[in-house]
């Protein structure tokens, strides 16, 4: 993956080697995240990127997980955690549906009578 400033025909600067990709930038735009097929997992990625000037850091392994696939991961807005849909799904992937808990722990303080 290759990365090139914007506007201007600048250099690229390699960003990642063996495959990498799906990239999602932080919130802050200063670090660039991306995934790696490792089998049996994933690894996710992250490279420090300043601006001005354009440099690219050294890349460092973030985690490695079990994505279900490689477009179903993508940094939280707080920067500090992943979202990842993991495992297998079987046959019925392309039916399944998500439960999102909002407010989880007020909720288990509920149903746990506290």
């Amino acid at each position: 993956m290759w990365l090139r400033g914007f506007p201007g025909p600048e250099v690229k600067r390699r960003v990642s080697h063996d495959g990498a990709g799906r990239p999602r930038w932080s919130q802050g735009g200063d670090t660039l995240y991306h995934s790696r097929r490792a089998e049996p997992e994933e690894e996710l990625w992250a490279v420090s990127v300043p601006r001005d000037p354009l440099v690219v850091g050294t890349p460092t392994l973030v985690t490695k997980v079990d994505i279900l696939d490689r477009m179903m991961w993508d940094l939280h807005p707080d920067g500090g955690r992943f979202v990842v849909a993991t495992g297998s799904m079987g046959p019925y992937a392309a039916d399944a549906g998500y439960l999102v808990t909002l407010n989880w722990f007020t909720e288990l303080d509920r149903l746990l009578g506290r």
